[in-house]
């Protein structure tokens, strides 16, 4: 009976949407972060209002796994609820908080739990005010998902080291606060090709078949500049 009732709980999963999540983070990684979640562009407009931002040492990316495997897997597992749904900072911004707004008859329902993820979604605005994108950083769980897939996903980010003139602009302008010449498409990356601004060109995204050659390609590209220059009196 109890591995009947494993198996049923493991046919009862929802595939198609992790089968969902599995395809397009095979195809673009973590760019979904950094281009499509709602709840990322809300903490960058937060995180506007402060120009001081504290950076995070790299391994409090980590809490962001046991977030995956406890509460989003483990603990709704157990309890046949999807905890993190509930308590979901995005959810509370999108559906939670204007719910009661625009509709004075649910408000007789609000509870320990509202008010929980009230203290939750508070606590994130507070902290974007501080630190950059403190959510993704910290504790989401799909984010964590897309990390693990980042560096071998269809689309890539390459750091090119030979142009590279190490005057820090990528590194002044990363939203998430890394080094983009050490960490590039690490798991706190979000694949925004900010640092693809890149003056000199040192950071390029471009398809995975495409990552082998690119290197050698570039540096002959730069020495055939480089000779023309010379060759025209520089």
């Amino acid at each position: 009976l109890a591995s009947g009732g494993v198996l049923e709980a493991i046919l009862g999963l929802p595939w198609y949407i992790l089968g969902g999540f599995l395809i397009v983070g095979a195809l673009f990684g973590r760019m979904v972060c950094g281009w499509i979640c709602p709840f990322g562009w809300f903490q960058e407009l937060i995180g506007s209002l402060s120009r001081r931002k504290i950076r995070l040492p790299r391994w409090l990316g980590y809490p962001r796994y046991a977030v995956l495997v406890g509460l989003a897997l483990v603990v709704a597992f157990l309890t046949g609820e999807p905890w993190f749904c509930k308590l979901c900072p995005q959810g509370f911004l999108e559906g939670g908080l204007p719910q009661p707004l625009l509709r004075p008859e649910l408000r007789s329902g609000i509870g320990w739990l509202w008010y929980t993820k009230l203290a939750i979604f508070l606590t994130f605005v507070l902290a974007a005010l501080f630190i950059r994108r403190p959510f993704c950083a910290l504790a989401c769980p799909l984010g964590a998902i897309y990390s693990l897939m980042h560096r071998y996903s269809l689309w890539r980010t390459v750091f090119l080291r030979e142009r590279c003139t190490n005057c820090l602009w990528c590194v002044r302008n990363c939203p998430q606060g890394i080094d983009p010449r050490e960490d590039l498409d690490g798991h706190l990356c979000i694949g925004c090709l900010e640092c693809q601004k890149c003056p000199f060109d040192a950071i390029v995204s471009l398809p995975a078949w495409r990552v082998t050659g690119c290197s050698t390609a570039c540096s002959h590209h730069d020495r055939k500049n480089r000779t023309g220059e010379a060759d025209a009196g520089y």
